[in-house]
C-alpha cells in the first residue's frame, strides 16, 4: 500500500523483513520514549550471531524475535517471501512513472478494501489492498483486461504476478494490475 502512495516512501529498517520489536529486558532500556525494540539489530543470516561479529559477547540490544528465519539470507533465498516481494515492489516503482509522479484517485470500494489509482499520461496502475480475512471481489472501473504486474500472495490468494486480474483477491493480499 505504501509504496503504492504519492510521495517519498520510508521503510522503517527491518520492515522489509517483516521484523517485530525485540523484547529489551529492563535493565537496557535506554530510551524513555519505549522505541529500543525497534532498534533491534538486523539478523544478517540465520547462525546464533546473525552475521555480526559478537567477539565482545551478546549484542546491547537482543534481536528481534524469529530472527533465525526472519533474516536477509533466508528470506533472499524465499521467493515467496516478504523481502523479494519489497525488492520487486521498489523496481517496479522505479521503473513506472505513474507510481512514482501520478495522481491518485481514490475509488470507492467498500469497507473492506483500498483502492487506488495511479496515472500518469498514458501510464495507469491499480493498486488494491484486502485487509479483511476473506476472499473479496472487486472489480476496477477500467476498460480491457488487467494483468496482475505484483500480487502479495495473501493467504488464499487468487492472482500471480503476470496473471490476468480475475476480480478477486484473496484473504490479505494485495496487488498492482495494469491494463493490457
Amino acid at each position: 500500500m505504501l509504496l503504492g502512495m504519492r510521495g517519498t516512501p520510508f521503510l522503517y529498517a527491518g520492515e522489509e523483513l517483516g521484523l517485530e520489536d525485540a523484547v529489551v529486558p529492563d535493565d537496557r532500556v535506554v530510551d524513555p520514549g519505549g522505541r529500543d525494540g525497534c532498534r533491534a539489530p538486523i539478523p544478517w543470516d540465520g547462525t546464533p550471531e546473525h552475521g555480526w561479529d559478537l567477539g565482545t559477547g551478546e549484542p546491547w540490544l537482543p534481536f528481534p524475535p524469529e530472527a533465525e528465519h526472519n533474516n536477509v539470507a533466508s528470506l533472499s533465498d524465499d521467493p515467496a517471501s516478504i523481502l523479494p516481494l519489497y525488492r520487486r515492489l521498489l523496481a517496479l516503482r522505479r521503473t513506472t512513472p505513474a507510481l512514482r509522479r501520478g495522481d491518485l484517485d481514490l475509488v470507492e470500494s467498500g469497507d473492506q478494501l483500498l483502492a487506488m489509482r495511479r496515472h500518469l499520461g498514458d501510464d495507469e496502475r491499480w493498486v488494491i489492498v484486502n485487509f479483511s480475512a476473506e476472499e473479496v471481489a472487486f472489480q476496477p472501473p477500467a476498460a480491457g483486461a488487467l494483468s496482475v504486474e505484483i500480487s502479495s500472495g495473501g493467504e488464499g490468494a487468487l492472482s500471480s504476478d503476470g496473471a490476468q486480474y480475475g476480480g478477486r483477491l484473496g484473504t490479505e493480499e494485495a496487488v498492482v494490475i495494469r491494463p493490457g
